[in-house]
């Protein structure tokens, strides 16, 4: 299968041992790109793919949260791709096709493996971010695990991108964090915590089927 890739980004080396990446859309079998803040990514990718003959896959993997930000850059794919299968009658109506599939995120043996913990590794490490008022879940999942095994006495690294907003963490941060250093900062902890916004039946969402990313690597 060949593929190749406009504005993929983090997700290449997922795909790379699966596929064959070349420069060249006219060699490839379709265009492949993902949901980007930049809409011009997915209509170069949208020209690209009808210059060279091919379909172009679009894929997300911020379904839930940002559906319907990322809507108009759907309707531009040929087939679509969705971390969160409860999406899809969404995506169907708005994107007129049914052409429309359930991609998670998931393990990847090659990518994905236990680093060596380093010499001062807490008891459990947090890497990721609060928005303590804008998410119902991500607010339930840090009061109800996060929380209470820091009153309990464990100790804990925690990285986010801003200083925890709860008193009892102030003490554990670390400093920031982002998807590119996430793999190093597991290292600081024997028990990864994750914390995400999915949760069916919070934040107005009967059902969800979505597995963070942090969740995946965790």
């Amino acid at each position: 299968m060949r593929v190749h890739a406009i504005g993929f980004g983090f997700m290449e080396p997922y795909i790379r041992p699966y596929c064959e990446l070349v420069e060249d859309p006219r060699e490839a079998d379709f265009v492949l790109t993902m949901n980007n803040a930049s809409a011009e990514i997915t209509r170069e990718a949208r020209a690209t793919a009808e210059v060279a003959g091919k379909p172009l896959c679009w894929w997300t993997i911020e379904d839930p949260n940002a559906h319907l930000a990322f809507l108009p850059q759907a309707r531009l794919a040929d087939f679509v791709f969705t971390s969160d299968k409860a999406c899809i009658p969404s995506y169907w109506r708005h994107c007129g096709h049914e052409r429309v599939f359930w991609l998670p995120l998931a393990a990847c043996e090659e990518l994905h493996h236990p680093l060596p913990l380093a010499d001062d590794a807490a008891d459990f490490v947090f890497s990721g971010n609060w928005y303590e008022r804008q998410w119902e879940a991500r607010r339930w999942g840090t009061e109800t695990v996060i929380l209470p095994l820091a009153r309990a006495g464990y100790s804990m690294a925690i990285f986010s991108y801003d200083e925890p907003p709860y008193p009892e963490l102030k003490p554990f941060w670390r400093g920031g964090t982002s998807c590119y250093t996430v793999a190093e900062q597991y290292t600081h902890g024997k028990v990864v915590l994750g914390n995400n916004n999915q949760r069916t039946g919070m934040d107005g969402r009967g059902v969800t089927y979505m597995t963070s990313m942090r969740t995946t690597e965790a």
